[in-house]
């Protein structure tokens, strides 16, 4: 992930060299009215070579014109937990999204737990949890596994650091997903650390 117009709006790229072209743009704007998401993210438009250099030169993004694909919505009540869908939040779907739960506690890890048939091959409902490396000091690392079943990561969560201007952090997704898992993965993973990044532990890196 790498910064454009924030430090939450982010170019999402194939491996980690920003100068390949960016697959998916998540625009942020978290001061959006209550109810609306603040994550919307996007397919990039597709460009050539001469195209993407264009764009650099002007400092422009166009990314915002590319289609919704998924979506994430902060809540301040209950505290901190989250809601994510599939395509364009203006459509109404039923259900309202995937409630994105946090796990708090004074004794435990601050995990973060969702349940959907999204990309399964049965239809079969799978809750996911995004646990949090808690030996990582001074660092936002996040694992995706299914629950009951930890020896398949589906994602993995890096932070950055809030403080770090140029490069937002990693996040990856196993490949071979499909049905959209890709995008709730991508999109769960930002609202993740969308709100870690707000949090006062954003002055420090890594949150």
């Amino acid at each position: 992930m790498y910064y454009t117009t924030s430090r939450l709006s982010t170019m999402l790229h194939r491996g980690k060299r920003q100068d390949t072209p960016a697959e998916y743009y998540m625009q942020s704007d978290v001061l959006a009215m209550p109810g609306k998401p603040q994550l919307l993210l996007r397919r990039t438009p597709p460009q050539d070579q001469e195209q993407e250099e264009q764009q650099q030169k002007k400092k422009k993004n166009s990314d915002k014109d590319g289609p919704v694909l998924a979506w994430g919505r902060m809540q301040m009540f209950p505290w901190r937990h989250c809601v994510i869908g599939l395509g364009d939040p203006k459509t109404p779907t039923e259900g309202g999204g995937i409630k994105l739960h946090r796990d708090k506690g004074w004794m435990h890890r601050s995990d973060w737990r969702f349940s959907t048939a999204v990309g399964s091959s049965d239809g079969k409902v799978v809750e996911y949890i995004w646990r949090k490396d808690m030996g990582m000091v001074g660092a936002t690392v996040y694992k995706c596994v299914a629950a009951g079943d930890e020896s398949t990561i589906y994602a993995r969560l890096l932070s950055g650091g809030g403080m770090n201007g140029r490069k937002g952090g990693e996040i990856m997704v196993r490949e071979g997903l499909a049905g959209g898992l890709e995008e709730l993965l991508l999109v769960g993973g930002q609202t993740i650390w969308a709100w870690e990044a707000l949090d006062y532990q954003s002055l420090l890196q890594g949150y």
